[in-house]
C-alpha cells in the first residue's frame, strides 16, 4: 500500500495537501499559530498483534500490522495513543531499523489505521472505523467519526459525530455534517446539527479547556427531526444566540410563541465581562407580535439590571386576579423597569430606579409576579455616605405613572410619594461618656428635609375589574366610575407639595442588675411642617408636632443541661433548655394625634402613642444528634410566648396586633396574646404553629400550622394551614414533590379556601430526565381569575435553565 485509499481524501474524494500547498482559512496555514500534532522531536512506538509486513519501495516504504495494534506517540507535551485491528506505517525510502518498534516522527510520513480505531491524549478522544495521519502536513482525516471531550466547568461529556472529521492541529478540529450534542447515543434526544463545523480547544487563564466554533448551517433537533435553523455560529458554543424557544397556552395571555436570544452572539462581539444580555421575540396568537430585552450587570463596584417590553399593536383581552376580562382595540402597549447600584467611592454609594408602563392592566396581565414581589417601582436617585456610625443622604424620588404597580403599595396605603428632594443625616450609637463611664449613655440622631408630596391613583375601581358596585365599595368606598384618587381627595389629601422637617433624638443606657440586663431609653422627636392640613384634619391647626417617650428593656437569661435524657425514637441526646424571660415598659406621648397628621412614611407620621406593656418568655430546647464522632446540636423544639397591652388612647391601626421591642413607636398597638413554636420532631418531620389572640375580641386574630416531611429521598409532602379572621377566610395549601424511577421528576401544589369550599389553585408538573438534560411540562388553574395556563420546561445539562410556563419574560426582574 503505497498511499491512503483515495475516499480518505477530502469531500471531493481528493488526497490530503502537502505541507507546502497554499490553504485557506482554518487549514495548515491558520494552524500554524495552533498546537502540533506531532513534534518534530516526537517518537512512535509500536506493538502489533499476529502479522508485521514490510514494503520497500523506491519512494516510499509502507509497515502493515494486523490483529490488534497498538501506537504510542511521545511528545515534549504529550501523549497520545492509538489502537486499531489494522494499521499501515509510510516510511521514508532507504533502509529499515533492525527493530520496527519504535521510529522518530521524522521518519513516518502518514500513519493509516482501520477498524474500531479509537485515538485519545486525555483531553479528547476519538472513534472512527478509518483514520489517516499525514504526519508531515500535521494533519488528520476522520471517517463516520465520534469525538468526545469532557467540559469541566458544567462536569459533563460533549460528543460530535460527523461523516468527516479533519484534525488540522492538535487543539483543532472540523467536520463535516456533524451533531453535536452531551449524550453518547447514536440519535441523542437533544443536539445541535450542522453542515460545517471547526471547534478550537484554548486553555484560559484559570487553567481549564474551552472551545471556540465556528459553524454553519446550524439546526436543532429532537431525536432526528430539526426544529429550529440558524446561518451561522462564531465563538464559544454555550453561546448559542438562541436561549430558550418555546410554545405556551394560557387563557390570560392566549397562545405564545416565545424566544429568548443572545444579542452579543447574533452581532458577532464579545461580551463583556459582567454584562448579561437577552433579547425576546414573541408571538402572541391574539396579541400580535411582542418585543423585550432584559440586562443584567454585575462589576466590582457596580450591580443592576433593565426590562423592557412592548406590544406594538395589542389586539387581546386582559384577564385581571378577579377575572374580569378587558378587551384591546390595537393600542401599544409597553413597560420598562431599570435598577442600578453604583459604588463610586469607599464610602458612596448611588441607587438609580426607574420605571414606566403604558397602562394600569400590562403589569399583571402579562407581567403577574413583577407587581406581587418587586420593590417599589418608581424614579429615584439616592445617594448615601456611610462612614463608621454617621451617615449622610440625598434622595429624589417621582413617580411616571398615574396608577400604583406595586400590589402591596396598592393595597395599603393606596398612593405613592414623591420627594424632591429628601435630605437626612445621623450618627447611630455614640458614647457620650466613653472616657468616664464606656457604654453607660448611648445617643443616637437623625434629621431629615423633606419636600414631599402625595401621587394619588387617576384609575377608578373599574380599570381594576371592580365593576359591581358592593366589591368597589368594599374596597375603595367609591363607585366604580369615581377614581381612586378624588376619594382621597375627598378624603382631605391633595397633591400640593409640603416641606417638612423631621428630627429624632434617642438617650439609652445598659446596666445589669443581678441577672437582669436593665436597657432604659428616651426618645424625642419633633416634626414641623408648612401646612395646617386643613382640608384633612380642619380641628387640627398646629405645624409642629412633638413626640416623645420613654420605656424599659428587662431581659435575662436562664438554662439548664440534663444529662438523663435519652430517647431513640425521638433522636434525643441530653437536653439543654435555655429561658429567655423579658420584658418592655414604655410610655409615648405627642402634641398631635396620629390620626389627624396625612401619612407620607409610616415612621415619621404614622407613630405609635399611649402606654404599653410587652411580657415575653422565649424557650429553647437543644439536644445532640448524629452520631460518635459528628455530633451537633440541634434546636429541636422552641416556643415563644408573649402578651402585649397598650392603653385606650393608643389607635389601632391594624386588626392583627404586633409590637417591636427595638422601636415601639413603629408597633401596631393593640391587646394580644402571641404564642409561635416549632418542633424538629426527626431528621425527616419538622412541624411549627403560630396563633394570635385578640383580647379586645376574644378570639383568634390569626392561626398557622405547618408541617414539611421527607418520607424518602424521593419523596417530600409539606402542608400549611393559615386563617385570617379579620376575612374570615381559611387557606390550606399543600404540596407533594418527588420522583419514581430514576427519570421521573412529579410535583403537585394545591390552595384550598373552606370559606367557599372550593380550591383557589392548582398545579401539577411533570419532567423526564433525558441524558442531556430535563423536559416537562406543567398545568396551573386559578379558580379566582378562572385562568389555565399550559407551559413547558427545558433545561440542558450544562446550559442556563429555561423556564416556559406562561410567567411572562419579566418575571426575573
Amino acid at each position: 500500500v503505497e498511499h491512503p485509499p483515495p475516499e480518505l481524501g477530502d469531500a471531493q474524494g481528493q488526497s490530503l495537501p502537502d505541507e507546502n500547498e497554499p490553504t485557506g482559512e482554518g487549514t495548515a496555514a491558520s494552524a500554524a499559530s495552533l498546537d502540533r500534532i506531532f513534534s518534530t522531536d516526537g517518537v512512535f512506538f509500536i506493538s502489533a498483534g499476529d502479522r508485521v509486513a514490510v514494503q520497500r519501495g523506491d519512494d516510499a516504504n509502507a509497515v502493515t500490522l494486523t490483529g490488534g495494534v497498538v501506537l504510542q506517540y511521545e511528545g515534549v507535551d504529550r501523549v497520545m495513543e492509538m489502537t486499531a485491528r489494522r494499521a499501515v506505517i509510510f516510511l521514508d525510502p532507504g533502509p529499515l531499523s533492525e527493530s520496527i518498534g519504535r521510529f522518530d516522527v521524522a521518519e513516518v510520513r502518514g500513519i493509516y489505521l482501520e477498524g474500531g480505531v479509537r485515538v485519545s491524549d486525555g483531553e479528547y478522544t476519538l472513534r472512527s472505523p478509518r483514520v489517516y495521519y499525514d504526519v508531515r502536513a500535521d494533519r488528520a482525516i476522520l471517517l463516520d467519526a465520534v469525538f468526545r471531550a469532557y467540559d469541566a466547568r458544567h462536569r459533563m461529556p460533549l460528543y460530535m459525530r460527523a461523516k468527516v472529521i479533519r484534525q488540522e492541529a492538535a487543539d483543532r478540529f472540523s467536520s463535516e455534517k456533524a451533531v453535536y450534542a452531551n449524550s453518547a447515543f447514536a440519535t441523542p434526544h437533544l443536539s445541535i446539527g450542522t453542515s460545517k463545523m471547526t471547534i478550537t480547544e484554548r486553555t484560559n487563564p484559570d487553567g481549564e479547556t474551552s472551545r471556540i466554533v465556528d459553524a454553519r448551517g446550524i439546526t436543532l433537533r429532537g431525536g432526528r427531526v430539526p426544529f429550529f435553523w440558524w446561518p451561522w455560529l462564531k465563538g464559544d458554543p454555550e453561546r448559542f444566540p438562541l436561549r430558550s424557544v418555546g410554545l405556551t397556552d394560557t387563557n390570560r395571555t392566549g397562545t405564545v410563541f416565545r424566544t429568548s436570544w443572545d444579542p452579543f452572539t447574533l452581532l458577532g462581539i464579545k461580551r463583556p465581562d459582567g454584562l448579561g444580555a437577552d433579547v425576546d421575540l414573541d408571538y402572541y396568537a391574539d396579541r400580535g407580535i411582542g418585543l423585550g430585552t432584559r440586562l443584567d450587570w454585575n462589576t466590582p463596584t457596580m450591580t443592576g439590571g433593565l426590562f423592557a417590553y412592548m406590544l406594538p399593536e395589542d389586539t387581546g383581552t386582559d384577564v385581571l386576579r378577579n377575572g374580569v376580562k378587558v378587551a384591546r382595540d390595537g393600542e401599544f402597549r409597553g413597560i420598562a423597569a431599570f435598577k442600578h447600584r453604583w459604588n463610586f467611592r469607599p464610602d458612596w454609594t448611588l441607587w438609580l430606579n426607574g420605571f414606566t408602563a403604558s397602562d394600569e392592566s400590562v403589569m399583571p396581565a402579562l407581567f403577574r409576579r413583577m407587581g406581587e414581589n418587586s420593590e417599589e417601582f418608581t424614579n429615584r436617585a439616592y445617594f448615601r455616605r456611610l462612614k463608621g456610625n454617621s451617615f449622610l443622604t440625598l434622595e429624589a424620588k417621582a413617580a411616571a405613572t398615574d396608577f400604583v404597580p406595586n400590589d402591596n403599595i396598592a393595597q395599603a396605603p393606596g398612593y405613592m410619594v414623591d420627594k424632591l428632594p429628601e435630605i437626612s443625616v445621623g450618627r447611630i450609637g455614640d458614647d457620650l461618656l466613653d472616657r468616664w463611664a464606656p457604654g453607660w449613655l448611648t445617643h443616637t440622631w437623625n434629621a431629615t428635609l423633606s419636600r414631599v408630596r402625595f401621587r394619588l391613583p387617576e384609575i377608578t375601581p373599574r380599570d381594576l375589574g371592580l365593576n359591581r358596585s358592593s366589591r368597589s365599595q368594599r374596597g375603595f368606598g367609591l363607585e366604580p366610575d369615581v377614581t381612586i384618587g378624588d376619594g382621597f381627595r375627598a378624603a382631605g389629601l391633595d397633591e400640593s407639595f409640603v416641606t417638612r422637617l423631621d428630627t429624632r433624638q434617642e438617650l439609652s443606657t445598659t446596666f445589669d442588675v443581678g441577672p437582669v440586663h436593665v436597657n432604659p431609653f428616651i426618645v424625642g422627636r419633633a416634626t414641623a411642617y408648612d401646612s395646617r392640613f386643613e382640608n384633612f384634619s380642619p380641628d387640627e391647626s398646629d405645624r409642629l408636632r412633638l413626640w416623645g417617650s420613654a420605656g424599659v428593656n428587662l431581659t435575662t437569661s436562664i438554662y439548664r443541661v440534663d444529662d438523663s435524657v435519652s430517647s431513640r425514637m425521638f433522636d434525643l441526646n441530653r437536653m439543654r433548655h435555655i429561658i429567655e424571660p423579658g420584658v418592655t415598659i414604655w410610655h409615648a406621648g405627642s402634641t398631635i394625634d396620629e390620626a389627624n397628621l396625612p401619612v407620607f412614611d409610616d415612621d415619621v407620621e404614622s407613630l405609635a402613642q399611649g402606654t404599653g406593656i410587652r411580657a415575653g418568655i422565649n424557650q429553647t430546647w437543644q439536644t445532640k444528634r448524629g452520631a460518635p464522632g459528628r455530633w451537633r446540636t440541634v434546636d429541636v423544639f422552641t416556643l415563644d410566648a408573649e402578651y402585649v397591652w397598650f392603653s385606650d388612647d393608643a389607635n389601632r391601626s391594624t386588626p392583627i396586633g404586633r409590637f417591636f421591642s427595638s422601636r415601639p413607636e413603629l408597633s401596631a398597638p393593640d391587646e394580644f396574646v402571641r404564642v409561635a413554636g416549632t418542633w424538629q420532631v426527626t431528621e425527616v418531620l419538622g412541624l411549627a404553629g403560630e396563633t394570635i389572640w385578640d383580647a379586645d375580641t376574644q378570639r383568634e386574630d390569626r392561626n398557622s400550622l405547618g408541617m414539611i416531611l421527607r418520607h424518602s429521598e424521593d419523596l417530600s409532602t409539606r402542608f400549611e394551614l393559615r386563617r385570617l379572621d379579620a376575612q374570615d377566610d381559611t387557606f390550606g395549601s399543600g404540596s407533594l414533590r418527588g420522583s419514581f424511577g430514576d427519570k421521573y421528576l412529579y410535583s403537585v401544589v394545591g390552595t384550598y379556601n373552606f370559606r367557599v369550599d372550593d380550591f383557589q389553585s392548582f398545579t401539577f408538573s411533570l419532567l423526564r430526565r433525558f441524558p442531556n438534560g430535563l423536559l416537562g411540562g406543567r398545568v396551573t388553574y386559578n379558580n379566582i381569575s378562572g385562568e389555565t395556563t399550559l407551559g413547558i420546561y427545558i433545561r440542558p445539562n450544562g446550559l442556563p435553565e429555561a423556564s416556559l410556563s406562561g410567567g411572562g419574560s419579566g418575571s426575573r426582574f
